[in-house]
Formats: C-alpha cells, sequence, structure tokens
C-alpha cells in the first residue's frame, strides 16, 4: 500500500467501514486505527457482530472515536444518513473479489458492493 495516500485519506478524517464485523471489514478497522482517524464508524448489518468489533476496538483505549451503526448498505436512506450525520470522509472498499468470498451467496455480496460503490464512491 502506499503509505502517503493512506495517511493523507485517514489521519484526521471521518472514516465509515461498512461490513465491519466481518472478517475483511474487520481487519480494516483494525489497520485504520493505526492512522488516526478522527471519528471511525462501524456500518454493520449483524447486531452481534458490530458489537463484538465495537467492544474490541474500544478495548484498545485510543484517542479515537468509535460509532457503532446498525444497517445495510442498500438501505439507501439509512447510509445517507450516516453520512450526513457524520460529515464522512472516507470509504475504503473491499475487491469485489473479496466480498464475493463471503459465503454461500457470492451474488448478493457482489450486488451489495456494486450498490455502494457506485453510489457512494
Amino acid at each position: 500500500p502506499v503509505t502517503e495516500l493512506i495517511e493523507r485519506c485517514i489521519h484526521g478524517k471521518n472514516v465509515v467501514v461498512t461490513g465491519a464485523g466481518g472478517s475483511i471489514g474487520s481487519e480494516l478497522c483494525r489497520q485504520i486505527l493505526e492512522h488516526t482517524p478522527s471519528v471511525l464508524i462501524l456500518f454493520e448489518q449483524s447486531e452481534y457482530a458490530l458489537y463484538a468489533i465495537e467492544k474490541e476496538l474500544e478495548s484498545y483505549n485510543l484517542d479515537i472515536k468509535i460509532v457503532a451503526v446498525l444497517g445495510s448498505v442498500t438501505d439507501s436512506a439509512r447510509v445517507e444518513s450516516v453520512f450526513k450525520s457524520f460529515s464522512v470522509n472516507t470509504v475504503p472498499c473491499c475487491s469485489i473479489q473479496a466480498c464475493a468470498i463471503g459465503g454461500a451467496e457470492p451474488s448478493r455480496r457482489v450486488k451489495e458492493q456494486c450498490i455502494w460503490n457506485l453510489a457512494n464512491c
């Protein structure tokens, strides 16, 4: 990765990670914290996964605001509300290939990621 670009897009910014409770999303969250965002918004549709990653990240005791938001990227009104409420600057997106490995319904995962990318990137 290009460290300068990552730093410029994350340090001091309001960053939202979709699928924050999944294996890829949670790792993105851990790595994003290393670049000190102003706010890290965890956007996840699974209540338990959201709770688990929120508690893990809070246990690091960093001076970074962590906000947990329950919702789906296919709910455009919810996504728009989050973006406006938190003045989101950065949305790291995983690749379509990575989303496609996310379970027995790869076409649904690809569709969700495509909708998110087209609408918000």
